[in-house]
């Protein structure tokens, strides 16, 4: 006996470089960075802080960049990934969450 098989149809899939949700949590983001820029720049000196997911993410010289940013432009928006200045707590406040994750 032959076992031909006949092939109906193909499906080719794009493979995409981006994971589920990224570009609405770009936009979920970008709506909060500019909601908080037109808070900072209605007022002298005004700093609007916005915090971001992004584990392990640090904000380096912040405090020179706010200096020079401040004087330059007259206000500023920072934004801060979760889990920024974990370096900065006591190590007994480093506890993990059942997943193995740090508690940030």
């Amino acid at each position: 006996m032959d076992s031909a098989i006949a092939v109906r149809e193909i499906w080719l899939l794009e493979v995409i470089d981006k994971s589920f949700g990224f570009d609405t949590a770009i936009e979920a983001a970008q709506r909060a960075i500019n909601a908080a820029h037109v808070e900072a720049e209605s007022v002298e000196n005004g700093v609007g802080v916005v915090k971001l997911m992004g584990r392990y993410s640090g904000p380096g010289v912040l405090f020179e960049f706010i200096q020079k940013c401040l004087k330059e432009i007259g206000h500023m928006v920072i934004v801060i990934a979760e889990g920024a200045g974990q370096e900065l707590l006591p190590e007994s406040q480093n506890v993990q969450k059942a997943s193995g994750n740090k508690v940030l």
